[in-house]
């Protein structure tokens, strides 16, 4: 006997398989360079090397990792630093935002959202279908990040002890949270707009604004009050390995964000003229 899917399920799967091709190409990316760091410590000389060489990189360079208290004398505060690199963060972040961006936009741009929408789904179990391939989808990342740390120390011949794989988890947590955060104010754009290139346009010059912000905060002690105002003030896995503990202030603070885009979203969603 074949069961009918509902609405919503057909929505979630149509949508999960149209990102995969995506986001398999960024969780493999992730996972391969999370797998190389481990070996770049070799590179380095060990880590006692290194933090000789931390000694003399300037601030504005630490600043870009959080660490200017320094990365700690364990590879797990050597790999901490690396997750908050440039190219984690324009990785991970560019899938959210182009996910995000095409939920609505793009499928008005295709005119699909109209047959959807003919289909008996309200526009809020579309958009919830949506939501939950997001949440989904952007797990996936972190996973792939973590895997390829494990696997990495595995290859490489660390000795379990020498990282603390549950302290990783938690940064890749806090990852997870921020990536939900920049997704969820890139969907309310995209519930407002009907051009999902100017979604992608919009919600990345506001997520380049914001990291702009808090690096500025790092180094230049008259914009540090502007730090709390950037949602990357609450993304720093260095500081989670240093002082061993959940960031339950950061993660509330970017659940929070990502929950209130969300709600708003389906707001905007459901009494928006979609028609034209």
């Amino acid at each position: 006997m074949v069961i009918p899917q509902s609405p919503m399920i057909s929505v979630f799967l149509h949508t999960f398989n149209r990102s995969l091709r995506g986001l398999l190409a960024v969780s493999l990316g992730l996972f391969l360079i999370s797998l190389l760091i481990i070996y770049t410590i070799e590179a380095f000389g060990g880590i006692q090397e290194f933090e000789r060489i931390f000694e003399l990189l300037p601030d504005s360079i630490l600043a870009l990792f959080h660490a200017q208290a320094g990365f700690g004398s364990t590879p797990t505060g050597y790999i901490a630093g690396d997750y908050r690199h440039p190219f984690y963060l324009v990785s991970a972040l560019a899938f959210g935002i182009s996910f995000a961006s095409s939920a609505i936009a793009k499928d008005i741009e295709r005119g699909t959202i109209l047959l959807y929408l003919a289909a008996p789904i309200e526009r809020w179990q579309y958009l919830l279908a949506k939501i939950a391939v997001l949440i989904s989808a952007t797990a996936i990342i972190p996973a792939a990040i973590i895997l390829g740390t494990f696997i990495g120390g595995e290859l490489y011949g660390l000795p379990r002890d020498d990282i603390d794989y549950g302290l990783l988890i938690i940064t890749q947590v806090n990852m997870w949270a921020l990536m939900l955060a920049i997704s969820g104010i890139t969907l309310l754009i995209s519930a407002f707009s009907s051009d999902s290139g100017q979604t992608i346009a919009r919600a990345a010059g506001i997520s380049i604004g914001m990291y702009f912000v808090d690096f500025l905060s790092l180094i230049w002690p008259f914009a540090q009050p502007l730090g709390p105002f950037s949602l990357f003030h609450y993304f720093d896995p260095v500081g989670i390995v240093t002082n061993a503990i959940f960031p339950w202030t950061d993660c509330t603070i970017l659940t929070g964000v990502s929950l209130l885009s969300f709600c708003l979203a389906l707001i905007v969603f459901q009494r928006r003229d979609i028609s034209s």
